[in-house]
Formats: C-alpha cells, structure tokens, sequence
C-alpha cells in the first residue's frame, strides 16, 4: 500500500490491527505517523519512511513481528515510546542521521542479535539515548573504524596515542556483563611516566557490594594489569574487558591539569550539576532514588529499593559526544545496586533497572499544582500544598507527604491497624513514584488506601 501524496499526518490508530497489511511506502509530505498506526500489523513485512517524517508516535509499529528491517531517515527527531515494541523479527535498523530523541521502550522485545547501523560522524548515540537499546549493538557505516556496544558509545575510541606517556590520567568507566546488564564501575589512575617510559598503573573495579584492587603498568600503549584484556586506551577514553565483563568509559577531565580538560570540566557543571531523580518498578511495587551530580563529577545517590531498603550509592561523571554518563554502584552488601544515569539536552535517562524506569531532572512544584502519584502502581490523585502534599483515594484522604524541593523526594506515614507503614518516593516529570513498607512485623510492602 502507498499512502497517497496529499497525506500530510498519519493519525493515531489510523491502522489498528490491520494484520492482512504487508507492506507501506510513506511519501516525503507526511510529517508524522501517530500512536498506534500500525499497531498489531503483524504481516507487515515492508515499511519505507518518507524523508519528511519528523516523529514516530508512542507504539506507531508496535507488535509488526513480521518486519525484518527499518530505516529511519535523518527527518526523524522524535520516536516515542514504544514505537517499536515487539517487533520480535526485526534484525537490523538504520539511521541516515544524529540520534534522535527516544523515550523508554522503544526498542523492547526486538532480538538482541539486532544490529544498529549509524552514519559515521554523526552523533548522539550511546549517552541520552533511554535504555531502550539493552543488548543491542551500535555499528557504524561500513567505512567506520569500530564496533562499539551501546549505551557504551562514551567517547569512540581511536588508535591514537594516550595522553599518558609524558603525564598522568585518570580513567573511569562501567562494567557490562553478557547479557549487556551494567554491573559494576572501573576507575584506573595512571602515574606520570619514568624515564623508561612505564607509568604504574592502580584502581579499583566496583562490582556491587565487592570492590577489587587493580595494580599494574602501562608502557607503549600497553595495560598489564591482573583480570584486565584487550585495553585500549585513548586521549579520550577506555575500553577494555575485565574478566568475563566488557569495559568503556572515559578519560576523567575532573582530575586532569590541562588548560583543555579544565574548561571541558567547567562546562560540564554547568550544563550537569544538580540533582536528578530515577524511579524504577519490580514486581508491580516502586523504587525510587535521588542522583546529585555535584563538583569535580562527583555523582551520588541516596533513595530507596521497592522493598523499602534504603540504598546508596556513587560514581563519577564521563563525559563525550555533548552528554555524559554517571555509572552509579551500591556497595551495600545485602542490597548492590548498579545503574547509568545519561544525561544530554537537559534530559534524563536510566539504563540498567528493567524497562519500566524513569528518570528527570528535579525542578520546581507550585503550590496548587495537582498530578498523580503511583503508590505501588495505584495512581491517586496529589495536590500540593507548599511543602505539604495531601494524597487522597476514592475512599477518603490517606496520609500526608512531606516534600523535599531539593531532592525531589517525599515521605510519609499512616497507621494500618497497629503497624506503622512509611512511605517514601521521588519525583520524575512532574509524577509521583513511591511504595508503602510495613515499619515492623512483616516486611511485604502494602497497597495505600
């Protein structure tokens, strides 16, 4: 089917469920194809996106498991969420331009053999772009010089020299396990070079609650280092593998001394600094933390499991491509928690908690203002009250919440019975997340009503 020329929008739903569709050719004058056109059109095999579209609805293609491959022209800045969701047959996408914006889940349920084919010299990839990508794989155009793993395009490694064979640098990064999963941080310092041109290496590879020495030397391009293979080392960043772990990060311009690294540093603050909130789903009950990005790209955060256990963690932030990344580890032993925070164009993103995660700079609630809070996936309605927030249900007000502007947190109590129940949650976009704990006696977490 060919859409007709005079078409200058697809409409939401346009083609709900039309399943005995196989193939659609979109011309160049239509700008944008709503959410859920072709939702459910399984037997769609064939999709070519005109060059005048500029945004994909939430769940535009959602379940088209029979397309085996998309191409997204370069008029394409906007792909909302879902939009490809389920397209289980998918086994390359292409883009002929930057990244676009993405929201969550995107790309959920698309085969991890799925490759990701970007021009070379284009940007945006990697950091800034939600956790839609997994397990997803990022390769240039075929003249490019190599394959990276996404979210881990930090800084494009290259074969030029490091930095460090007359001074010393800092690099830090995030451990990916197989299954793409961030699993832990790396931070290598390299000493200025001896006169034989060895400069001795150390650090330390956070994984959850263990945290491991790393002792070693760097000569002539070279890291010999115990556990550590494969390391590539640029005036930019690292890749490497640790153990059964993939590495990439960053060369840290918050410790280096040059004039260079110093501005970039500065700048940095001042687009990055400040606090952030994540909210993230296990089990139907929500977990919330509160990220502070503050001097020398120094990250941490302090929050709460959905099982109400309070956890903290920190990280440094890497810096490329105009974003950043901030791995953030726990090193509770009973509760590890490890995950990216990306950051680009004033926008959050979360990569490592599960799908269902969202992450945004905190800002400002006038008081007045009324959206919904999702205490364990119940939305009830919030109106907020200067620093007091009253959440009500259909039956009557259930507890009040105390709210702090700063972190973009709130917390709580109410009684059930004889037991006392805490509430505790962030802010993300304007949303409430939280969970409601039993303080004592048992530990399961309770709906509020």
């Amino acid at each position: 089917m060919t859409i007709p020329d005079s078409v200058t929008s697809i409409g939401g739903f346009a083609f709900y469920g039309c399943s005995s569709l196989t193939s659609v050719t979109i011309p160049p004058g239509v700008t944008s194809i709503g959410v859920y056109a072709f939702y459910g059109c399984s037997g769609l095999t064939s999709v070519m996106i005109g060059d005048g579209v500029t945004s994909l609805g939430s769940g535009a293609f959602w379940g088209c498991s029979g397309l085996t491959s998309v191409t997204i022209p370069d008029s394409v800045t906007s792909i909302r969420s879902s939009a490809f969701s389920g397209c289980t047959g998918l086994t390359s996408i292409t883009f002929l331009g930057n990244a676009p914006t993405l929201e969550w889940g995107v790309f959920d349920g698309v085969p991890e053999t799925c490759v990701v084919t970007v021009p070379r010299g284009s940007m945006g990839w990697g950091v800034g772009i939600p956790g839609v990508w997994k397990y997803l794989r990022i390769q240039y155009a075929p003249d490019a010089p190599r394959v990276v793993p996404v979210p881990g395009a930090v800084h494009g490694a290259t074969t030029e020299a490091a930095p460090v064979d007359k001074a010393a640098a800092e690099y830090n990064g995030f451990l990916m396990d197989t299954s793409g999963k961030v699993a832990g941080s790396v931070q290598l310092k390299l000493a200025k070079a001896g006169k034989d041109g060895t400069s001795k290496v150390t650090g330390t590879v956070q994984l959850g609650p263990k945290k491991e020495k790393v002792t070693g030397t760097y000569k002539d391009g070279v890291v010999t280092a115990a556990g550590f293979s494969n390391v590539t080392l640029d005036k930019n960043g690292i890749t490497a593998t640790y153990k059964t772990y993939s590495v990439d990060g960053a060369r840290n311009v918050f410790a280096a001394k040059d004039a260079s690294s110093k501005n970039q540093a500065s700048a940095a603050m001042k687009a990055y600094k400040g606090a952030y909130t994540v909210a993230w789903q296990e089990g139907g009950v929500w977990g919330g933390v509160t990220v502070t990005v503050a001097n020398k790209g120094k990250a941490k955060v302090a929050g709460f499991l959905p099982d109400g256990t309070k956890v903290g963690a920190d990280g440094q932030l890497m810096l490329g491509d105009g974003a950043a990344c901030a791995t953030l580890v726990s090193k509770n032993k009973k509760t590890p928690l490890a995950f990216n925070l990306w950051l680009t164009g004033g926008a959050a993103v979360a990569d490592g908690l599960g799908a269902n995660t969202h992450a945004s700079k905190v800002g400002a609630l006038a008081s007045g203002k009324s959206f919904t809070c999702s205490l364990l996936g119940t939305p009830a309605p919030v109106t907020v009250a200067g620093k007091k927030w009253s959440v009500t249900s259909d039956k009557a007000t259930a507890l009040k919440l105390t709210f702090n502007a700063k972190a973009g947190s709130f917390k709580g109590s109410f009684k059930a019975g004889k037991q006392k129940v805490t509430v505790n949650g962030v802010v993300v976009n304007g949303v409430g997340y939280g969970s409601a704990v039993i303080k004592k006696g048992a530990k399961a977490p309770v709906t509020v009503e």
